[in-house]
C-alpha cells in the first residue's frame, strides 16, 4: 500500500511539473492572438455613425426592430457606410518584444 501511495504521489508530481509549463505556454499563445480593446475615439466614432444613421431610436424598449423592414435595412447600410469612413483604423496591438 505504501508503494502504491508513493507511486501515485510521484505520478501526480511528474504530471504537475510537465503540465503546468505547457499550460502557461498555451495561455501565452492564446493571449498573443486575443483581440485588443477599442479606443475611446473608435467608440465615439462608432456611436456617432450609429446616431447619424438614425438607429438610436430603433433599439428602444423591450422588442427588437423588424429586421426585414426596408427602412431599417437602409439605415443599417448607411451605418455601415458611415462607420467605414468615420471610425479610425485599428492600430496593431503593441508588441511584447518576446
Amino acid at each position: 500500500m505504501k508503494r502504491l501511495m508513493s507511486f501515485a504521489l510521484m505520478s501526480a508530481t511528474f504530471a504537475a511539473v510537465t503540465l503546468v509549463p505547457s499550460l502557461a505556454v498555451a495561455a501565452d499563445a492564446a493571449y498573443q492572438g486575443a483581440p485588443r480593446g477599442l479606443t475611446r475615439e473608435e467608440v465615439r466614432a462608432d456611436l456617432e455613425a450609429w446616431e447619424k444613421a438614425g438607429l438610436r431610436n430603433r433599439y428602444r424598449g423591450d422588442g427588437a426592430p423588424p429586421f426585414f423592414d426596408p427602412s431599417l435595412q437602409k439605415q443599417l447600410a448607411e451605418y455601415q457606410r458611415l462607420r467605414a469612413t468615420s471610425v479610425p483604423a485599428a492600430a496593431p496591438p503593441p508588441s511584447t518584444g518576446g
